[in-house]
């Protein structure tokens, strides 16, 4: 079980397996019909974007659900976190392999995550 009430952290060498047990727990809750959506976003992702605020941050997460997750979909279907949250969802964003960057970009990543 994972807290809501702030970033949970999972640390562990290099192939021990966070992202197998991280992908395996986004799965089982997609799975899930409990108005959770989750997200498992790779670091990486993040590089050389701005994600200062929360609306840019928002958006950083929608365009790479619309470009990654569900590239096919509509123009009247793709996906807003804004919208989503709005209407009452949860979202579990799950940023996976901080441990693949270098240690300068994962810290100014987590620099700007924490605001």
């Amino acid at each position: 079980m994972v807290s809501t009430e702030g970033p949970t952290f999972l640390f562990g060498d290099l192939g021990s397996g966070k992202s197998t047990l991280v992908g395996s727990y986004v799965i089982s809750l997609a799975d899930k019909a409990n108005g959770v959506i989750p997200l498992l976003i790779p670091a990486k992702y993040f590089l050389g974007k701005l994600f200062d605020t929360i609306g840019n941050l928002a958006a950083q997460i929608s365009e790479y659900v619309n470009g990654q997750i569900a590239p096919n979909t509509n123009l009247e279907s793709k996906f807003d976190l804004i919208s989503v949250l709005n209407n009452d969802f949860q979202v579990l964003i799950v940023i996976d392999g901080f441990d693949e960057l270098d240690k300068r970009a994962a810290k100014e990543l987590l620099q700007q995550a924490a605001g």
